[in-house]
């Protein structure tokens, strides 16, 4: 009985709770999501980069913040790091995954190159980017 008036409270609170956040979060993604593909951006940007370099690039980000991985070509060069990533979090006390530290981790891993200190409040996508470009040239 206990475990039925538990459950009567917590999972309306919980509701209450999550749904105008989920609202909000996906409200401030569509901004990013809604796009078409943006290949062509980073291909003009970063002309001697293939395609390929750019897709597996792409997914580490959505990977670490949870996107479909079709998703990762709606992002373009020019977007913010931590633009992306509050429209992720829009509100202060929403819990995260540590996403940007999974960033930080999967990019070491995956480029031998750290990024830590570049992630700073105006740090782009394509300025990553062209970290892992400099490894490679």
């Amino acid at each position: 009985m206990a475990l039925w008036i538990l459950l009567a409270v917590v999972v309306p609170v919980t509701l209450i709770w999550a749904v105008p956040r989920e609202l909000k979060r996906r409200k401030a993604l569509a901004f990013y999501l809604g796009r078409d593909c943006l290949g062509a951006a980073w291909r003009c940007t970063f002309p001697a980069s293939s395609s390929d370099d750019i897709r597996r690039y792409l997914a580490l980000f959505a990977k670490a913040l949870f996107f479909q991985a079709d998703a990762a070509l709606k992002l373009a060069p020019t977007d913010r790091l931590i633009d992306i990533y509050r429209a992720a979090y829009p509100e202060a006390d929403m819990p995260d995954a540590m996403e940007l530290e999974t960033i930080v981790r999967d990019f070491q891993a995956q480029y031998s190159v750290g990024i830590r200190e570049a992630l700073h409040p105006g740090v782009t996508l394509g300025k990553i980017f062209a970290l892992t470009q400099n490894v490679a040239a």
